[in-house]
């Protein structure tokens, strides 16, 4: 009686799931703007490997326990001072 169907203790909540997801996309939007902005000489390589062991560290033990995410991995490369490229630029330069 009164029991409410406790998962497992390695169980996790869609919740928690669906917020693991999105934090890897947001990590996956970011680095594909990196690839572009390289692309297009926007960044250099030298700046990106700034960020190097810190987006490592993240690839490798994002599910560890005791895993402390750096909200700031990738302000050190100014992205959000950067303008946005457009998705759909046709490459004519304009």
């Amino acid at each position: 009686l009164g029991a409410k169907g406790k998962k497992g203790k390695g169980a996790k909540s869609t919740d928690e799931l669906e917020g693991w997801v999105e934090k890897h996309r947001y990590h996956e939007r970011r680095v594909e703007q990196i690839v572009r902005m390289i692309d297009n000489e926007m960044l250099s390589p030298d700046q990106v490997n700034g960020i190097q062991d810190q987006l490592e560290y993240y690839l490798e033990s994002n599910q560890d326990p005791d895993f402390c995410e750096d909200d700031g991995l990738y302000d050190e490369l100014g992205l959000d001072d950067l303008p946005e490229e457009k998705e759909d630029d046709d490459g004519s330069g304009g």
